[in-house]
């Protein structure tokens, strides 16, 4: 948690100048947060070879888990590089003032692209791992 209120507090944004049409809008907000999707991958790929190691000789969770905070321990500390994304955020006027609109065609793509960006990738490098060894 320490980590990730670490990437959190370098997250920075600027709203854009809103294009209204009617009772609807989109705003432009530029996002700069940390890039941390590829130090996930790394722990992640090492955890699971020392995982498949442990689970084998009879470790428990806790263990377990203190194998991972190790592996996160030794990779982390690196200087993270920052990425830049600009999102369009749809928004709605309704009788409590501008909303974000979640009837947009492309919510989900915008969701998953903002939790990625509030979670400095991990989000991304979570479900590409998971995807990885699935198939």
């Amino acid at each position: 948690m320490d980590f990730m209120k670490s990437c959190a507090g370098r997250l920075k944004y600027q709203v854009g100048e809103a294009t209204v049409d009617g009772d609807t809008a989109t705003v432009p907000v530029e996002f700069t947060y940390v890039n941390a999707g590829s130090l996930m991958t790394e722990i992640l790929t090492e955890y699971i070879s020392q995982a498949w190691s442990l689970a084998l000789s009879g470790a428990d969770d806790e263990k377990l888990a203190a194998a991972f905070e190790e592996v996160f321990d030794e990779k982390n500390g690196a200087d993270f590089p920052t990425l830049t994304a600009t999102l369009t955020i749809p928004c709605v006027q309704t009788s409590d003032g501008w909303k974000i609109s979640s009837s947009a065609d492309n919510s989900e793509d915008l969701s998953a692209q903002l939790l990625d960006i509030l979670t400095s990738n991990i989000y991304g490098a979570l479900e590409d791992f998971g995807a990885g060894l699935l198939g």
